[in-house]
């Protein structure tokens, strides 16, 4: 989608001059035969005529972005027409006609595909439970980017279908995605690079205990293994916490003095992420919301950045700023050893403000532009007054009368 988007030189411009300093020229390639050279400091480009192609690119995906939303809502509507149509007719029908075809799908796609080409695919999954889905290379990582809230993933949402347990929740978010089977999911699905996802679950099967534990004895096997594994790693992760808070040079010292956990675990074990806010700003799809933030090398995990910003409080001794975070999800353990928290800065500030700025100026033209072509506010513009007619004390025209009157205006028009 990006190719077929269309940027202005102007307005190219403008987002250069607004953000010049993310555009950064490129470092020389090393020669082959030669020694290395040492990477020189990052500079910004000195002219928006060097920026150029990469300030085009930059507004091309966003676009793009905007624009595989706005196609995916459009298919949601399309395909969600039949189901519209039998709840306006009250019928009794489990479903309606023709929707628990492959061709209710393949044809909008098809569609979509002349109008936009290379766009659009089409693919379907076997039957998965929730741990299949999520590991999927392309649809695993999706999710339903709440505003406010936790993103709700792809793996969860695929099993809200009418006829599973997964389906019973009073969470609001449940409540929306919810739905029966064969119809479309009523929110499309993003992933981290803009992509966005139609689906609809078109076979269910429920859950039920195997005839025998012989069936399913590798994984049970698998099971007593990394659960073994995970409390021995939560054991390793106290004793290490236990280390840090007694040496004055803190969690890094004691983990290079941890030989065999550090062959163990390898050198990316241990991270320095660079500062990260609690909350971060969302304008994707709706007003600007605060929504919890990810941590660099480490994810998202908004119990973590919580624990982090509970200690980080100057009152909170430096010992008690260690800690260990299990997350059980992902089967790890994380030690987190806090610095110090960090004022904003003014760059930071001057950003948010800017983002604020646009945000607010788009909502104002949006309310005159409502305003000025509001019926009421052209009348009173122009001066409108309506004419009334003039039927008091006289007497009421009959139909001939009429007749005579608009055979008159014919002829004399």
């Amino acid at each position: 989608l990006a190719d077929l988007q269309r940027v202005t030189d102007e307005e190219a411009y403008r987002h250069w001059q607004e953000y010049r300093d993310e555009f950064i020229r490129p470092q020389p390639p090393a020669e082959a035969d030669g020694p290395p050279t040492e990477a020189t400091e990052e500079e910004p480009y000195a002219t928006f005529s060097e920026a150029r192609d990469d300030v085009m690119e930059k507004l091309r995906q966003e676009k793009a972005r905007v624009e595989a939303l706005r196609i995916a809502r459009d298919l949601i509507v399309r395909l969600n027409r039949p189901w519209r149509q039998l709840e306006a007719a009250a019928d009794d029908a489990a479903i309606p006609q023709g929707v628990d075809l492959a061709e209710d799908y393949t044809q909008d796609v098809e569609m979509m595909q002349a109008r936009y080409p290379g766009a659009v695919t089409y693919g379907r999954t076997l039957l998965a439970d929730a741990q299949e889905l999520s590991a999927h290379p392309q649809i695993g990582r999706t999710h339903w980017p709440i505003p406010g809230a936790w993103p709700f993933p792809f793996a969860q949402a695929a099993l809200l279908v009418e006829g599973l347990e997964a389906a019973d929740s009073e969470d609001p978010a449940v409540e929306r995605l919810t739905r029966r089977l064969y119809e479309t999911c009523p929110e499309p699905f993003l992933d981290q690079e803009g992509n966005a996802y139609v689906f609809r679950t078109v076979a269910i099967r429920p859950h039920e205990p195997p005839a025998s534990w012989e069936e399913i004895r590798d994984r049970l096997a698998d099971d007593v293994r990394r659960r073994r594994a995970y409390d021995r790693a939560g054991e390793l992760a106290e004793a290490l916490a236990e280390a840090a808070r007694t040496d004055e040079q803190g969690l890094a010292a004691a983990f290079q003095e941890e030989n065999d956990l550090k062959q163990e675990l390898g050198d990316t074990a241990f991270s320095e992420p660079e500062p990260f806010a609690r909350n971060r700003l969302s304008m994707f799809g709706g007003p600007p919301m605060l929504v919890p933030n990810w941590i660099p090398d480490i994810g998202m995990d908004a119990a973590l950045i919580e624990q982090s910003f509970a200690v980080a409080d100057e009152t909170v001794p430096q010992a008690d700023r260690t800690f260990v975070h299990a997350q059980p999800e992902r089967g790890r353990w994380i030690v987190a050893e806090v610095h110090e928290l960090l004022p904003v800065t003014t760059e930071e500030f001057d950003q948010q403000r800017e983002l604020a700025f646009d945000y607010t100026r788009t909502i104002m033209n949006l309310e005159f532009l409502a305003n000025w072509f509001d019926s009421d506010q052209i009348r009173s513009r122009v001066g409108w007054r309506d004419i009334e007619p003039e039927t008091d004390g006289e007497q009421e025209p009959d139909e001939e009368s009429i007749a005579l009157e608009d055979d008159n205006a014919d002829t004399t028009g």
